[in-house]
């Protein structure tokens, strides 16, 4: 298979918050992007750091959840007898 040259059919410029802007903040990303012999995207990756950042989001959704459950648990009437009853609640036949 031979490779062309490729480019971008399209270019956006991004619009940058006016405090990011006057503070001088700025970031890079790299996407790679495998494209098929049709022209269709197979696979595309992005930023290892927003990978990390997600699992860390993920993960304090997952604290805040547990802990509000806690909180429910103590605080409102009833809940202990609905969570009884109904025991997905985030995510069904997972947790």
């Amino acid at each position: 298979m031979e490779l062309a040259p490729g480019g971008a059919l399209k270019k956006v410029a991004p619009t940058y918050p006016a405090e990011a802007k006057a503070a001088g903040v700025s970031s890079k990303v790299e996407v790679q992007v495998t494209i098929s012999e049709e022209g269709r995207v197979i696979e595309a990756i992005g930023s290892w750091l927003g990978l990390a950042f997600s699992a860390l989001f993920f993960l304090g959704l997952a604290w805040r959840t547990e802990h509000e459950e806690r909180v429910l648990r103590a605080e409102l009437k009833g809940y202990e007898d609905y969570a009884a009853r109904v025991r997905y609640r985030l995510i069904p036949f997972v947790w």
